[in-house]
């Protein structure tokens, strides 16, 4: 009993995760509010889970701030024209929501702007995990994580799988909106450093 209720017991690292990922959600929902500053704070949340909830290095805010900073020309650089990738496709799927509801020629459209706004989502994951992890200008970045996300489509689709999942529960408990972003991309890194780790083994070959 007292094992598991030591500061080094299993019960305790738990609860000090969820308490650093509900810290990191916070801190990310804060940093993103000026919209203009999503990208570097999507780079930074990804960089400070991987680093500091999964390898426990250095400090919560040391970490996130560092990667905040250092990444935020070339973050902001890739994540205001994705941005309005995004937008493009919310507006042509409000439009086709409205023409198929009335039954009109195109309504098909629907579901191919749907699957290609979740294909965008999906890129989102990589595009912050790309620049979090490597050095490079942002057309590299986005080169580099369309790549990534199209050769490895059965793990693209489980990071999707992810966010669909966040979505839902956030749909359901919307209050968890201060836990499920640092969850997702938390248990996302376990995907993409996984992809990350094959390329680079290939190229050490």
């Amino acid at each position: 009993m007292n094992g598991i209720f030591s500061l080094e017991g299993s019960l305790m690292k738990a609860l000090d995760k969820i308490f650093n990922l509900l810290v990191l959600s916070c801190m990310w929902l804060l940093f993103s509010l000026p919209i203009v500053t999503i990208g570097a704070s999507t780079t930074a949340l990804y960089d400070a889970v991987y680093r500091y909830v999964r390898k426990e290095e250095g400090y919560i805010w040391n970490t996130w701030w560092k990667s905040f900073k250092g990444n935020f020309k070339r973050s902001t650089m890739v994540w205001i024209p994705f941005l309005f990738f995004l937008l493009f496709l919310l507006m042509d799927l409000s439009i086709l929501k409205q023409i198929r509801e009335q039954d009109l020629p195109l309504s098909g459209l629907y579901w191919v702007i749907l699957a290609l706004l979740a294909v965008a989502l999906d890129w989102g994951v990589f595009l912050a995990a790309y620049a979090a992890r490597f050095n490079g200008r942002a057309r590299d970045i986005f080169r580099c994580s369309f790549l990534l996300m199209t050769v490895h489509p059965i793990l693209s689709l489980e990071i999707l799988g992810l966010l669909f999942a966040g979505f839902i529960l956030f749909l359901a408990f919307p209050a968890f909106i201060v836990f499920i972003p640092a969850t997702v991309f938390w248990l996302g890194s376990y995907i993409t450093e996984k992809i990350f780790q094959q390329h680079l083994r290939k190229d050490q070959k």
